[in-house]
């Protein structure tokens, strides 16, 4: 059961990458949110657009890598979805010698009704991550928490959200949730 649901997912991020790539995506990618659920769905609906990030990220041995990078985000599965690309570093920092080696992945959102909740699934090839997770607003922010293979528990925080800015922090658990550390973060702006 749980390997098809991950060739779901495969199925439809390969899709939806395909389709961002190329001409005829209107086949995957839409104009805007279904009807049904435009309200609910504008949680991360109003992401969409592009984004430039200045990112950072704090490895268990101390060190500090930073990168500038790039997010894509789109409408997609007849309005149902909020499909993006994430690179980083970004295609132009790539080019310059000694940018950090990070990832080119890609993020399928959809909401589901029957939980009134988000799930998100997050395909990373470079590092060969394949993150599951389930999104709640919270206040003003709003948070992904899931399950690695390996047990440890992931959490997501995107917070002070605004038309042209919002913060994103990846945290990791390996002790069930009792303390957090700091994996990543980003500050996120409108690509002008």
């Amino acid at each position: 059961m749980r390997e098809n649901r991950f060739r779901l997912i495969f199925g439809v991020m390969f899709l939806c990458a395909t389709a961002m790539a190329a001409d005829d995506s209107k086949l995957f990618l839409s104009d805007g949110p279904t009807k049904e659920y435009a309200d609910k769905l504008m949680l991360f609906g109003q992401l969409v657009g592009d984004w430039d990030i200045d990112y950072h990220a704090y490895p268990p041995d101390g060190s500090k890598v930073a990168a500038k990078c790039e997010w894509h985000w789109r409408w997609g599965l007849d309005g149902r979805a909020v499909v993006d690309s994430f690179i980083c570093p970004s295609r132009t920092e790539r080019l310059t010698p000694g940018a950090p080696k990070r990832e080119w992945g890609i993020t399928v959102r959809y909401y589901e009704p029957t939980i009134d909740a988000w799930r998100i699934a997050f395909v990373g090839p470079a590092y060969n991550h394949l993150d599951v997770l389930t999104a709640h607003k919270v206040q003003d922010t709003i948070v992904l928490e899931g399950t690695n293979a390996d047990k440890s528990l992931n959490r997501w925080i995107f917070s002070e959200i605004t038309p042209r800015s919002f913060h994103w922090r990846g945290f990791k658990s390996s002790d069930e949730g009792k303390t957090w550390s700091l994996l990543e973060e980003m500050f996120v702006h409108r690509a002008s």
